[in-house]
């Protein structure tokens, strides 16, 4: 039977009791990556593409599109604010030849799909962070032995063990 000679153990102070001993592992909790990052990139790219319509369409004739510069909630006001936009008064008032007067139906239906997709991006980085998941957490501290110990192998044969864990 191997009787341990010499047993060392890297974490600091612990050179005491059994090897194989280890901490319980902790019980944390995370936030949905899955969720949080899809979230994020599909608010601000669609954030994104409003800045670039609302830099590109006049504010003649009362074109709404200048609240698209608020996030999330900037869509649903400029499809509120459709229904004062004249389209022939924001092509006879503009004098910029690079912008734009954009046709009310698609307006309408831009701003729709500019809102709801914001709002879909904000759901999941809400449900992302609400539903955080319980991770099991190893030992922070990795603990590294290794043990020498005689080994017999019958009357006439002896030699050294060395076991560890890394």
């Amino acid at each position: 039977m191997p009787t341990e000679l010499w047993h060392y153990r890297c974490k600091s102070g612990e050179t005491l009791g059994n090897p194989r001993a280890h901490p319980p592992p902790s019980v944390g909790s995370s936030i949905r990556k899955g969720l949080v990052i899809p979230g994020a990139s599909v608010t601000g790219g669609l954030y994104l593409l409003g800045l670039a319509v609302a830099g590109t369409q006049p504010s003649n004739g009362g074109n709404p599109s200048g609240y698209l510069i608020i996030p999330i909630i900037g869509p649903w006001i400029a499809l509120q604010q459709l229904g004062n936009y004249d389209e022939a008064a924001c092509d006879r008032e503009n004098t910029d030849s690079s912008k734009i007067c954009p046709s009310k139906d698609g307006a309408r239906t831009a701003y729709q799909l500019l809102g709801a997709g914001q709002l879909v991006g904000v759901g999941l980085i809400v449900l992302g962070i609400v539903a955080s998941r319980t991770d099991i957490v190893p030992d922070a501290v990795a603990e590294h032995q290794i043990t020498v110990a005689p080994f017999y192998a019958g009357a006439n044969n002896a030699g050294v063990a060395v076991g560890g864990s890394f």
